[in-house]
């Protein structure tokens, strides 16, 4: 169990990349309201196994998909057991059970696994283009699961959460365009469904309204201008990938907003860490 656990980890949910992602995701909400030491231990293992479990699913529920595009990875290959690797994800659902006892934390929990049970049970059932609406469920869920081991969910980070939320989306959407010829046969991509410049569109305008969204956040926090500052730079790097990939809605430069949709939202939240960082408190 371990060992697939191992491998699929080495493969597909790099710890160099995602401590550093989980620990920013929670650690801004977090700074924000000012939450003790042990509850940002918890909250920071809660949530890279949050996003380690949603990894596994999800890769789980695209093994058809895999074997056309990616026959090399671990679960088509049969170098990962998936029934082991399942196993895995739910000892580490029940770690986190058993670290979020709260009454507030624990049904933040398992409200979220209902949810992502009942997504991926009717999966297939729902537009494809829709998907990254539902599968990205797991980040603005991370600022409003900080506020409950605080005790409360104010205005602050409900739009940070919607910040966050379609950030990721509009991620999803911009570095997965290419063109009429680019797309593999047989496979869905939003570039298939709406095709490509709409694909782009969509992507341009989830990140608008991320940004407007980060802005009022903002507004309604209590931080000073290093969170401003920060996101109008990285809104400015986001808008000139962006109108590249209007123009030009292909994969060569859908590619370029992997990194910097990343960069986009990533930043911000450290800007946000940074100024709380002096904040007392809790034990």
């Amino acid at each position: 169990m371990f060992k697939a656990l191992s491998c699929f980890i080495r493969e597909r949910f790099s710890l160099e990349a995602t401590v550093p992602l989980a620990m920013i995701l929670f650690g801004a909400p977090a700074g924000l309201v000012g939450i003790g030491w042990r509850q940002v231990a918890v909250g920071g293992v809660t949530s890279f196994l949050a996003l380690l479990i949603l990894r596994i699913v999800d890769d789980i529920s695209d093994i058809k998909t895999d074997m056309v595009v990616s026959p090399e990875r671990g679960f088509v290959s049969g170098k990962i057991d998936v029934n082991k690797l399942k196993k895995s994800a739910l000892l580490c659902f029940f770690l986190i059970l058993f670290l979020n006892y709260t009454s507030s934390a624990f049904l933040t929990v398992l409200s979220v696994v209902v949810f992502y049970f009942t997504f991926y049970s009717f999966k297939g059932n729902i537009p494809y283009v829709l998907h990254p609406l539902f599968v990205n469920v797991i980040f603005p869920t991370l600022p409003l699961y900080a506020g409950t081991l605080k005790g409360g969910v104010d205005m602050s980070l409900i739009l940070l959460a919607f910040f966050l939320w379609t950030a990721v989306i509009a991620h999803d959407y911009g570095h997965s365009v290419h063109g009429p010829s680019e797309g593999v046969e047989g496979v869905q991509s939003f570039s298939n469904s709406l095709g490509a410049k709409k694909s782009a569109m969509l992507a341009v305008l989830a990140f608008v309204c991320s940004s407007l969204t980060g802005f009022l956040f903002w507004i309604q926090s209590d931080l000073g201008l290093l969170f401003p500052l920060v996101l109008s730079c990285t809104s400015i790097l986001i808008a000139k990938n962006s109108v590249k990939l209007l123009k030009h809605p292909v994969k060569a430069v859908a590619r370029k907003l992997y990194i910097s949709g990343f960069v986009y939202f990533l930043v911000p939240l450290i800007a946000i860490i940074v100024e709380t960082a002096f904040k007392p408190m809790n034990s």
